[in-house]
């Protein structure tokens, strides 16, 4: 079952990744929204000239954008050095391929475990958590008890970056519509993850939202089946979670068709993100 997971998850993340131009988006959210919410953290990266950043994954296929990310720190005299927590070993193995070449330079350690298990040598200017917490464990209140191993890593003055799916986007709205009758817990969203940095004691603040959209006219012609297999991702939400049956895609695939938007002759899915910034509980209480 694992390799069936594997398989449909990267095909359906790796399709949206490309049609959506997320990483991008994400990045320069993130970019624009820094100056207005923390606007001593730019000019402090650039003091420092050289920074180290934790990208966590929990299982999940997606350190374009942390790539992108030090790339663009690069252009402003910052060189950041990415090191990575990514438990599978095929998105490992992809992992490797990304950062050859001129981007060598940003490729720090890979830690193949989970954020639980890993014991972080250093601690980090900037960790970030980029779409990576839909398979993390969960309590049995829904919280997401890796929130303090992950803000631990920061240094004092660091900053962790959160992005997810924004709740009023269509990507949350299937998972709400589905997860019940899929024998899902409630999805990861910014409810759960405010709820969970409250028990934590984390300081956060919510950042914007970050508009863009999944096109879906190069599916027209899919079956309800085939459109499901592609949006299977949306439904991994464990490490272990077995892949979407045959009549599990259909019952995707019907209710994408039934909420696809339009535009002219362009039909797509509202696909917003939203950032939650967070820092380093230090001690406070």
């Amino acid at each position: 079952m694992a390799g069936g997971t594997e398989r449909q998850y990267m095909k359906g993340v790796s399709a949206f990744l490309q049609i959506s131009g997320e990483d991008f988006f994400d990045v320069e959210g993130i970019l624009s929204q820094l100056p207005s919410s923390y606007p001593d953290f730019i000019p402090l990266l650039k003091k420092k000239k050289e920074i180290r950043i934790l990208s966590v994954g929990s299982g999940n296929w997606d350190w374009g954008k942390p790539l992108y990310f030090a790339r663009k720190l690069k252009e402003i005299g910052v060189l950041a050095v990415v090191d990575f927590v990514e438990p599978k070993l095929e998105r490992r193995r992809k992992l490797l391929e990304s950062f050859e070449g001129e981007n060598s330079d940003h490729f720090g350690r890979v830690y193949s475990k989970t954020i639980d298990d890993v014991e972080c040598n250093c601690e980090y200017d900037v960790v970030t958590v980029l779409h990576t917490l839909y398979e993390s464990s969960r309590n049995k209140d829904g919280t997401i008890p890796t929130l303090k191993k992950i803000t631990s890593c920061l240094k004092k003055d660091g900053l962790c970056i959160f992005i997810l799916e924004d709740s009023a986007g269509d990507f949350q709205k299937i998972k709400r519509s589905l997860y019940p009758s899929f024998g899902k817990i409630e999805p990861v969203s910014q409810e759960v993850l405010e709820r969970s940095l409250k028990k934590e004691k984390i300081p956060y603040e919510v950042g914007k939202m970050i508009e863009f959209d999944f096109n879906l006219d190069k599916w027209r012609g899919a079956s309800d089946e085939e459109l499901g297999e592609i949006m299977g991702f949306l439904f991994s939400d464990s490490l272990d979670c077995p892949p979407l049956t045959p009549q599990e895609c259909r019952t995707v695939g019907k209710w994408v068709r039934k909420n696809t938007r339009k535009n002219g002759k362009n039909e797509y899915l509202w696909t917003p993100d939203i950032v939650i910034w967070a820092r380093k509980n230090n001690g406070k209480k």
